[in-house]
């Protein structure tokens, strides 16, 4: 989806779409990513489908468009499906106009769930927005104007970084594991309970963590962070199996946060 400009999207059954606004406003919120479990309702916006190049919605905007109402994304993919298939997984979208997103640069909304065993609810509320029960989720990338989208521009990674972050949303960062003593424990979930803590070793996972080095006298260096899909962000993706999962070293630090 667009939300005004031109957009980017990948082969990985993504769609782009576009807004553009007329007199739109942004509300305060703290969520980086949400779960749509049931029916979508709010306030909204008018949104009117104005263009579609390729696989590649243009939508304008009147009135609020915010993180925190989902019926203006829920329009918007409505008439998205009018005019394209139902064969996308995941849709970002960029606008041409700035929203609060409580500080992330971009964030998702999750529409439906039914993979056991992630620490997810199973739910699909993929018909309100439109879709027969193939779309995933809706992410939201602000405003197109911040970032690169040319490959040969080295901050080109930084957009690629941050899109493939939500998508993975889809799928992590929810579980816990049992200690030896037989309980659950969240130790290895960090920021708001849906990415990895920093003291993992998740070889510097987009979804956060680190790739970190033992030093071998108790302390432990981190080399590297937000790079690559884990091996366990591969499992719970459902792209390789539970004997692919090498052993993970999660440090023990009171001291840290």
């Amino acid at each position: 989806m667009v939300l005004g400009g031109s957009a980017f999207w990948t082969r990985v059954a993504l769609v782009g779409v576009m807004f553009a606004a007329i007199g739109s406003s942004s509300t305060a919120a703290d969520e980086h990513f949400k779960v749509v479990e049931g029916p979508v309702s709010g306030a909204g916006a008018e949104v009117v489908l104005r263009e579609v190049r390729d696989q590649v919605a243009i939508f304008e905007v009147q009135g609020e468009y915010s993180l925190a109402d989902d019926s203006p994304r829920a329009a918007a993919m409505q008439q998205f499906y009018s005019v394209l298939p139902d064969q996308f997984d995941f849709v970002a979208a960029f606008s041409t106009f700035d929203f609060d997103t409580g500080g992330a640069l971009a964030f998702a909304t999750l529409i439906q769930n039914d993979v056991q065993g992630i620490g997810l609810p199973l739910f699909d509320n993929s018909a309100d927005f439109g879709s027969a029960g193939r779309l995933q989720s809706f992410i939201d990338m602000k405003n197109l104007a911040g970032w690169s989208l040319s490959p040969l521009d080295p901050d080109f990674e930084t957009a690629l970084s941050a899109l493939m972050h939500e998508i993975q949303h889809r799928w992590g960062s929810h579980v816990e594991y049992r200690t030896s003593g037989g309980t659950l424990s969240d130790g290895l979930l960090g920021l708001d309970g849906s990415h990895w803590s920093y003291l993992l070793d998740s070889d510097a996972s987009v979804h956060y963590g680190a790739d970190w080095q033992d030093n071998g006298d108790g302390s432990f260096t981190s080399l590297s962070v937000v790079e690559v899909f884990s091996p366990l962000d591969l499992y719970l993706a459902g792209l390789i199996s539970a004997a692919e999962v090498p052993p993970m070293l999660l440090i023990d630090s009171p001291a840290v946060d």
